[in-house]
């Protein structure tokens, strides 16, 4: 999701979002990419369960972590976010 789509409650997390996009494009990394580096290479995550809808969005997620295991890049890290915008329970009702 670009920065300037976001609904009115994550207004907050623009600018943070807009550096996580910016920071991405600086090592070629698609969104994509750059939000599975940030868990992959997180050495408190053992395991990521990615869900895909179609063969399309497994073989784009496939392709993806190809990428970054030819990628040895460590700089991309990810940003600091208040927990109330990480919890679903917290967000206003749409």
């Amino acid at each position: 999701m670009e920065p300037d789509t976001l609904p009115r409650f994550f207004a907050p997390l623009r600018v943070a979002l807009a550096n996580l996009h910016a920071g991405w494009s600086a090592n070629k990394l698609t969104p994509l990419s750059g939000c599975l580096h940030c868990v992959l290479r997180n050495a408190d995550i053992d395991v990521a369960i990615v869900g895909v809808n179609r063969v399309r969005e497994f073989e784009e997620i496939k392709a993806a972590v190809e990428q970054l295991s030819n990628d040895s890049d460590e700089s991309i890290v990810p940003v600091t976010i208040d927990p109330t915008f990480l919890d679903p329970r917290q967000w206003p009702a749409t």
